[in-house]
């Protein structure tokens, strides 16, 4: 068997193996496969220059920083980051991530919110700026030095987050810097 034919064998079975991962590619109505979920998911809108405001009962708390109100609707905290509970870097963010979400849990939980909307993200949970909604008598009992109705402030005055513009600065870093002495452990 001579080079030329070999290539033409091995060429041969490479466009029959490209056909076959083709048609297993394809739907029966000759669509890519995953064609019609992409055409469901709706698509990230962007930010308008004017935010849409609501006010919404709190139902759950997913973490320091994302939380579900009523109608079942995900909202993120506009420009707040807080520790991972679920993809933490070191057992101090795991730690930091669990009090943020207690904390966030006593604030929102059960509690109606300002939410001032700006978009949604990627994975289609709304984008707002929070404010606690107090009740009147709260409020009339609240003077000078009262706690904000913000919730990143109040939750970085308490040391569960930091201020951070997604996109525009370095996610914060929860995992205190170590000597790699420090490291070792005796």
């Amino acid at each position: 068997m001579n080079i030329m034919h070999r290539t033409g064998r091995a060429l041969g079975l490479l466009f029959f193996c490209t056909l076959i991962i083709l048609a297993l590619s394809l739907e029966p109505g000759g669509q890519p496969v995953g064609a019609r979920t992409l055409e469901r998911e709706p698509a990230p809108r962007a930010a308008s220059s004017a935010p849409r405001e609501r006010s919404a009962e709190v139902t759950r708390v997913i973490d320091g920083d994302t939380f579900v109100i009523e109608g079942g609707a995900r909202v993120r905290v506009r420009n707040f980051d807080t520790p991972e509970r679920r993809r933490f870097a070191c057992s101090e963010e795991k730690e930091a991530a669990e009090a943020a979400t207690r904390a966030a849990r006593a604030l929102l939980h059960r509690q109606r919110v300002a939410l001032s909307i700006s978009g949604e993200d990627r994975y289609g949970r709304l984008i707002a700026d929070v404010r606690l909604l107090l009740p009147n008598r709260q409020r009339s009992l609240s003077g000078a030095g009262a706690q904000s109705s913000d919730f990143v402030e109040r939750m970085v005055s308490s040391g569960h987050g930091a201020r951070w513009d997604y996109g525009r600065e370095p996610q914060p870093d929860w995992c205190p810097r170590r000597d790699w002495w420090d490291a070792l452990s005796f």
